[in-house]
């Protein structure tokens, strides 16, 4: 059965179940599934310690003693002293339910997503809801769609010309309204 581990110098000697069983005593969480990361746990395990330590010392401890770290079934009152923040906040703390986790939402199935949209063709359609700054890449794609014969190209020639992809261009260029999809090859 595993020890509950009270003195810090003896986190490095102990072993994990050891380290795991003092957490999650000194904590108050049984349910705590414990640490793989043996680095960690000593951490962790200091860090209870100390916590541990600091609420039995404020509790009272007699002159010339070290406080020794006790558990929460060990305390099973509220530590603090009575008119104090920290006995409040412990009140208030104790009180209130478990923080449970919130349900995973059920994923869509695909079909109620819609497809992604495959875009293989565009056309210019001569009116935007904006303004692409002359110099940029996203310009250079609209322009040479609205000079290519019928004002219609496909992602293939695009980024032949271009030599990189040219997807995300057209998919902000789409949605301005400045190319449409086209549906059907003409």
């Amino acid at each position: 059965m595993p020890t509950i581990i009270r003195d810090r110098e003896a986190v490095r000697t102990a072993s994990l179940d050891d380290l795991n069983h003092t957490y999650r005593e000194l904590r108050g969480e049984p349910g705590f599934k414990g640490f793989s990361n043996r680095a960690a746990a000593e951490v962790q395990v200091q860090m209870a310690i100390m916590a541990a330590e600091d609420v039995v010392g404020h509790a009272g401890v007699p002159p010339g003693t070290r406080p020794v770290a006790k558990t929460v079934r060990e305390l099973g009152h509220n530590p603090y002293k009575e008119g104090t923040m920290s006995h409040r906040l412990h009140e208030e703390i104790t009180s209130q339910q478990p923080i449970t986790p919130r349900p995973k939402a059920a994923e869509q199935p695909a079909a109620e997503r819609g497809k992604r949209l495959v875009i293989d063709r565009v056309r210019a359609t001569f009116s935007g809801e904006s303004r692409p700054q002359a110099g940029s890449i996203r310009n250079q794609v609209l322009l040479f769609v609205q000079a290519a014969p019928e004002h219609t190209c496909t992602v293939a020639a695009l980024e032949e010309h271009f030599q990189q992809p040219v997807r995300g261009y057209l998919q902000k260029l789409i949605e301005k309204n400045h190319l449409v999809i086209v549906e059907d090859a003409q």
